[in-house]
């Protein structure tokens, strides 16, 4: 089930995705098992990064049409809970993933 709710947060549009279904893709490197979430919305949106692999650490890139950084994240038992700011203005909440 999907589900995309628009609302202001501190007068910034914020995406919230409650309950998204989001698949893992295995990576390819051949030195690693790296992971990448990609979390599909609407019908042409997506967000997709990379799992970090030091536990604790927060994805280097994610793949949005803004740019943003990662402020949150946590990764565990096929739960997912992403938080990431504008990167030009970190008050300004650009992704806020909770699956």
């Amino acid at each position: 089930m999907k589900r995309m709710v628009s609302s202001k947060v501190f007068g910034t549009p914020v995406v919230l995705m409650a309950a998204l279904a989001f698949s893992i893709l295995a990576g390819t490197a051949a030195s690693s098992k790296q992971k990448t979430i990609t979390c599909p919305f609407l019908k042409a949106g997506r967000v997709t990064f990379e799992v970090p692999a030091k536990f604790g650490s927060m994805p280097a890139e994610i793949d949005f049409d803004y740019p943003a950084k990662a402020r949150q994240f946590s990764f565990r038992d096929g739960n997912l809970s992403l938080i990431a700011m504008d990167e030009g203005d970190p008050s300004r909440v650009r992704i806020v993933i909770s699956a």
